[in-house]
């Protein structure tokens, strides 16, 4: 007795019924998440108008704080960046929640993730004709001659870009974003109630 040798092996044969039925069990509870992250995301985005009588641009929100969801006169225009958080099945098993496309894809940096992680970006301040000299550059007009030299000097080191295209100038700065996340704070409270929505997932009909 003392020569015999006993071995054991454990041998696991996939179910595929049995994985297909978890992984449809699985599809409700992550739209369920999918849907509260979005509608989490949108609540977060405080609403302030964007247009102001003397053509200024409304004060952004604190840093740290969610961007604020801007509405205009013209309603297409309107929170477009409430409108583009969406949720999407990519399988089975696993929802995409966040922000759709809103700047065109040559874009390097899109706004959603200038608000979510911060970082800077150029935006245009002016377009014009180039057989229209801007008045600011010869301190007539106007611009009072301080403000001529501090555009110069901006033109010097870079703080305004100036590309002339297909008979037109284009004028563009450099904007610093500071991070405004309002994705990442609705994704850690909706897996914060993770026991919520999959607590009758193991109940098989």
């Amino acid at each position: 007795m003392k020569d015999l040798k006993l071995s054991f092996k454990a041998v696991y044969r996939p179910n595929p019924r049995l994985e297909r039925q978890l992984m449809e069990r699985a599809y409700t509870p992550l739209s369920k998440m999918g849907a509260y992250a979005r509608k989490t995301a949108m609540n977060s985005l405080k609403s302030r108008k964007g247009e102001r009588k003397n053509g200024g641009r409304p004060k952004p929100s604190a840093a740290g704080t969610p961007p604020h969801s801007l509405y205009f006169s013209e309603s297409k225009r309107s929170h477009r960046i409430k409108k583009h958080i969406g949720f999407e099945k990519a399988s089975m098993t696993s929802i995409i929640v966040g922000p759709r496309l809103l700047t065109p894809r040559k874009t390097q940096t899109l706004t959603p993730e200038l608000h979510e992680k911060g970082g800077s970006a150029r935006i245009k301040v002016v377009a014009y004709k180039t057989d229209r000299l801007r008045r600011h550059t010869k301190g007539t007009g106007k611009a009072t001659k301080a403000q001529a030299e501090a555009y110069r000097r901006k033109l010097e080191d870079g703080s305004i870009q100036r590309n002339e295209a297909n008979g037109f100038v284009v004028e563009t700065r450099s904007v610093q974003y500071p991070q405004r996340p309002y994705m990442k704070p609705a994704v850690v409270k909706t897996f914060a109630n993770l026991p919520e929505f999959f607590k009758n997932y193991a109940k098989m009909g």
